[in-house]
């Protein structure tokens, strides 16, 4: 058994996360796209940040901090996105592609 909810939690996360991203890599490949939130959005050529499009490869790293995710170009720059967590779909499905982006061969 399991003495912290906190280790049920990750071991769940690390049972299902993995079946998720395949299955998401599926659909990318059949051209569907995943809606995380309305300004932002996934699909086989990247993500989708407000009507900007950025490669899989141009995203910048994910910063998680007071319960917002924000992706930013510099410190210096306006975020490109900013949310409360709790306002995206899938979060852990999100930080997984940013983290592993979808590579496919041409």
């Amino acid at each position: 058994r399991y003495e912290h909810i906190s280790d049920l939690v990750a071991n769940i996360r690390g049972k299902i996360l993995p079946l998720l991203y395949n299955k998401t890599l599926h659909l990318f490949a059949a051209g569907e796209k995943i809606i995380f939130h309305p300004d932002l959005k996934a699909g086989y050529e990247g993500v989708e940040i407000k009507e900007r499009h950025l490669p899989w490869d141009k995203i910048p790293e994910p910063i998680l901090k007071n319960n917002k995710l924000v992706l930013s170009e510099g410190k210096e720059e306006k975020p490109l996105f900013t949310s409360n967590v709790k306002k995206i779909k899938s979060l852990d499905l999100l930080l997984c592609l940013l983290d592993n982006p979808p590579i496919y061969k041409n």
